[in-house]
């Protein structure tokens, strides 16, 4: 186990690659419902609990149905227990580190939502754990560009890009899903 955790972290650091992790379902599994189960924890105060695990486990599974349609696309998906099983591990590891700047920014959530809304400028408070969740997105976007590289063999920017469509693709239907119903309903 704490070899796996080296693994993501080296893959978070760019120092390891995806092909170093094993090839295993049992893994993808685990990844994936560690990934649900951190997204849910540290997302909580976001709404009913039920809502956020199944918002939380729909984001999972579509954006591994994403990155596998796309090896698939590539001729690659004999690759996609490794690739998909560094980029679950790699979330939760990047969910877990930015927790606290997550939580303190859902605190103040509601205070930046008001400041937009009147035009009012932001309150101080909010200036670090935003920055923070910036730092973290753009952290989690060089990671998955950097898996998605090794995965496919192709150049960073062409990995940037499925990285970005990949992500669109996964959270469109997300919202689709959840929130386009809630639209109709309103």
């Amino acid at each position: 186990m704490l070899s796996l955790v080296k693994s993501f972290v080296g893959i978070s650091l760019f120092r390891s690659k995806p092909q170093d992790l094993p090839g295993s379902a049992s893994l993808v599994w685990a990844t994936a419902i560690a990934g649900i189960l951190i997204r849910t924890l540290v997302d909580r105060s976001e709404g009913p609990l039920s809502t956020i695990f199944a918002i939380s486990a729909v984001q999972v599974i579509t954006f591994g149905a994403v990155v596998w349609l796309i090896l698939r696309m590539m001729g690659l998906s004999e690759r996609w227990n490794q690739t998909i099983s560094a980029l679950y591990g790699t979330d939760c590891l990047v969910r877990l580190v930015g927790w606290p700047a997550i939580s303190r920014f859902y605190s103040i959530k509601h205070q930046i939502d008001l400041s937009i809304s009147t035009q009012a400028p932001l309150p101080p408070e909010a200036a670090t754990p935003t920055l923070l969740l910036f730092v973290l997105a753009f952290w989690t976007i060089a990671i998955m560009t950097f898996v998605l590289r090794h995965a496919l063999e192709k150049s960073i920017g062409v990995s940037l890009i499925i990285t970005l469509a990949c992500q669109f693709a996964s959270s469109g239907i997300v919202l689709w899903l959840f929130f386009g119903q809630m639209a109709q309903e309103t």
